[in-house]
């Protein structure tokens, strides 16, 4: 429900939480074990943006307007929330219902016990409640499934830009190859002269290109972690008020390393195949 506070109108969720459910909330400041004491005595909790845009720390105060009037409210700790870029306040139902005088519930939370599966209690109360109230009932498993699935579609664009930047690369590999290799073609036809093999020839534009994408690969490696973290700690911080916990793994880099040293040795099969050609005499007189 949306109510007035000193700074405008802010977002107020009220939770009556069970002990199961406190631990799908994650604090990112305050020691859990005062927050909620001090949440189930009337203190308000803060969402990670409402905290940033509206510059809230532990222990201030937030002035909202009840029925009874203007009513001042410690601020007990601050919790990760993503709904929201505006941000929300988490209020304890007990209290709630004391100040504005109201006993409605918009949504429960069950936690089934061993043996009985979601589907099967899911199915049961749409039965029970099938000539009283139409209900929305989903299960966690399925919502968080929804929202992977929505996630994975949303970043789709991001792998087709990372084998896009990866194609860019290889052509742009292939035409500096091609330029360096017409550039020195009379060096190459030189030693060709003096008694390197043509396959010595092709090897060696394919030992500079790997030597190349190793190079690449391993300058993307600082980069790509420096970028990484000014999204996550800055523009995301900025654009929405929340930050993402940033991981840092060996796969994906390992893969970019790979990607590069692929892209390299592709881009350097004409070139090699080009200066492995018994062109020595004709190159020789090339100035």
């Amino acid at each position: 429900m949306s109510v007035d506070s000193g700074s405008g109108p802010i977002l107020l969720d009220v939770l009556e939480p069970a002990t199961h459910s406190l631990e799908a909330i994650t604090l990112v400041a305050g020691q859990p074990q005062e927050v909620w004491k001090a949440f189930g005595s009337g203190a308000l909790l803060v969402s990670e943006s409402f905290a940033y845009r509206n510059t809230v720390a532990i222990g201030d105060s937030l002035r909202l307007r009840t029925p009874d009037g203007w009513h001042p409210f410690a601020v007990a700790g601050i919790y990760r929330e993503y709904g929201s870029e505006r941000g929300t306040v988490l209020m304890h139902r007990a209290h709630y219902r004391r100040i504005w005088h109201d006993d409605a519930v918009t949504s429960l939370g069950l936690y089934l016990r061993a043996g009985h599966g979601d589907r099967e209690v899911i199915e049961a109360l749409r039965e029970t409640t099938r000539n009283t109230q139409a209900l929305l009932i989903r299960s966690n498993r399925e919502l968080r499934q929804l929202s992977m699935d929505i996630f994975e579609r949303t970043f789709a664009i991001t792998r087709v830009l990372y084998w896009l930047a990866a194609i860019v690369a290889m052509v742009g590999l292939f035409a500096a190859l091609l330029a360096h290799g017409i550039e020195r073609s009379r060096q190459t036809a030189l030693l060709r002269a003096l008694g390197l093999t043509p396959r010595g020839a092709g090897a060696l534009i394919g030992v500079q290109a790997m030597l190349l994408g190793v190079v690449a690969g391993l300058a993307a490696i600082p980069a790509g972690l420096l970028t990484a973290a000014v999204l996550v700690l800055v523009i995301n911080r900025r654009a929405f008020g929340w930050h993402i916990d940033l991981h840092v793994s060996a796969g994906p880099i390992v893969n970019a390393l790979l990607i590069a040293i692929a892209a390299a040795f592709l881009a350097s099969i004409y070139p090699a195949l080009r200066a492995a050609t018994p062109r020595i005499a004709a190159n020789l007189r090339e100035e």
